[in-house]
């Protein structure tokens, strides 16, 4: 369990011991522990908040930040790979790069594509990395790395390298 993850508990004990402490202060010092007690709930909660949004979007596996994207007008403009076995790296544009993203979607939200964790460790897998027009023209991409177990990832590249 990650340290931050007690911090609610914290708040509660806080403010707690905060009450008890206040109740036979005088009442200056009372309400200068109360608003310093309220300062330290305010940055565990904020701390909670930034660390569940960082796990929420590395879990997603940056879909979320593509998905975004899409939705203020980007859109998806390859999808690039490194071909092991024939030693090419491919790309893929249009309607076939989309079917890819679908692919890997289907992958991720089956537990056969990503792994979950702050740390970067280095895989096996091949590489695929999607690459979006953003605004301005600047490129935003999201690298992907597949495994063997990804189904539906690795047929979808199979088609695609028959062309």
């Amino acid at each position: 369990m990650q340290f931050v993850q007690n911090f609610p508990f914290f708040c509660i004990l806080l403010t707690l011991m905060g009450a008890v402490a206040s109740s036979v202060m005088s009442g200056r010092r009372a309400r200068h522990t109360t608003l310093l007690l309220m300062a330290a709930n305010l940055a565990f909660t904020v701390s909670v908040m930034i660390y569940t949004l960082m796990k929420r979007m590395i879990a997603r596996g940056g879909f979320d930040r593509a998905e975004l994207l899409e939705e203020i007008g980007g859109r998806l403009l390859q999808a690039e790979w490194d071909d092991k076995e024939s030693g090419e790296y491919r790309s893929v544009y249009g309607d076939e790069a989309q079917a890819l993203l679908a692919a890997v979607k289907e992958d991720f939200a089956a537990g056969a594509i990503g792994n979950h964790s702050l740390e970067k460790e280095e895989s096996a897998g091949m590489r695929v990395c999607f690459v979006w027009s953003g605004l301005g023209g600047a490129g935003e991409s999201l690298e992907i790395v597949v495994e063997n177990g990804s189904t539906n990832t690795l047929a979808c590249l199979a088609v695609l390298t028959a062309d």
